[in-house]
């Protein structure tokens, strides 16, 4: 595994709609490339900032708020490949049904870099690599839905 980091510097002017949101909601729509869970590690670490002064994620922002996002972001390289059997149910263009073995975890992560689903899918779908996780960045994979495209949805 090989490790990525990228420099983040980002700004966001809180508008009157967005007035009395708490600091780490508006956070999340504001940066929506993130996880909540990482806004609000940042914002806890004061990595994001309002008006230049660190705030508690319940903080109520304020119409022409500056939030300030300057942080070090960093990516674990993808998951490997491995030649790891799995229980496909069903099989067409657009879906892909598949036993999950109880114990076996689904994505690598600390103490799990290995022996995932994950591991597993990539080596069977090696074309289907590029494709996101469900649930992270929603949106920006929503039209790839639409063109009935296989997502590996767990």
């Amino acid at each position: 595994m090989t490790t990525n980091t990228q420099q983040i510097d980002l700004t966001h002017q809180v508008t009157s709609e967005e007035t009395g949101f708490r600091l780490d909601k508006i956070s999340a729509l504001a940066f929506d490339g993130f996880s909540r869970s990482q806004l609000q590690q940042w914002i806890t670490s004061g990595e994001l900032t309002v008006n230049g002064e660190k705030q508690k994620a319940k903080y109520r922002v304020k119409t022409d708020d500056k939030l300030v996002l300057q942080a070090v972001l960093t990516e674990h390289s993808t998951a490997q490949a491995e030649n790891i059997d799995i229980d496909i149910i069903y099989e067409d263009d657009d879906v892909l049904v598949i036993n999950k073995p109880v114990g076996m975890v689904v994505h690598p992560a600390v103490g799990n870099w290995t022996g995932t689903l994950v591991n597993a899918l990539l080596y069977h779908y090696p074309k289907q690599s590029h494709l996101p996780r469900a649930g992270r960045n929603a949106q920006k994979w929503q039209s790839r839905i639409q063109e009935k495209r296989l997502l590996l949805i767990y």
